[in-house]
């Protein structure tokens, strides 16, 4: 049986379900019991993998015994990832060497501190929409307070407008 392919930005083939079947591994990974946990977060499914790397001994050509590169790399929400982050501490010399423990921690700072930043310009453009919305609406009354004077100095009926007229309100330059 044929099996349906499909292709990833970087232009490689790979079975359909492949990418979300990786996804559910690596979501795993920050999980209880993953090596990851230091990476999770509240309110979101994260998926990362930690890595931990012995550096090479220039002096010798052979692997150090105490260097090392700890890095995590994972995204966030793991289903519909908005963030992709790639932490890499070389020669970690606190507590561990293990991207885990070092760069995991790391990562859900990084996350935590994006996702708030996201946050808030959201609040501002809410802001900034409902005071929009209300200046729209205000524009609105105003316009149907003008239409019932208008239909009030016309003894006619006619809907034709007084002399009087009031100035309609502009909205903003920044709010358009």
């Amino acid at each position: 049986l044929p099996t349906e392919r499909r292709s990833c930005a970087a232009g490689v083939d790979f079975a359909a379900g492949v990418a979300k079947t990786v996804a559910e591994m690596l979501t795993a990974v920050v999980e209880e019991g993953g090596t990851g946990v230091e990476a999770a977060m509240d309110g979101f499914r994260v998926a990362g993998k930690t890595a931990t790397a012995q550096k090479v001994d220039p002096a010798t050509g052979k692997y150090s015994e105490d260097k090392y590169t700890a890095s995590f790399v994972g995204f966030v929400p793991s289903r519909k990832p908005v963030f992709a982050i790639v932490v890499v501490v070389d020669s970690p010399h606190r507590v561990s060497p293990y991207g885990g423990v070092v760069a995991a921690p790391i990562f859900q700072k990084i996350a935590a501190s994006s996702f708030a930043a996201v946050r808030r310009t959201l609040r501002r453009r809410n802001l900034m929409l409902t005071l929009h919305e209300a200046i729209i609406k205000d524009q609105e009354l105003d316009i149907d307070a003008r239409q019932r004077l208008a239909g009030r100095n016309d003894p006619t009926g006619s809907g034709r407008r007084s002399s009087r007229s009031m100035p309609t309100p502009a909205i903003p330059s920044t709010m358009q």
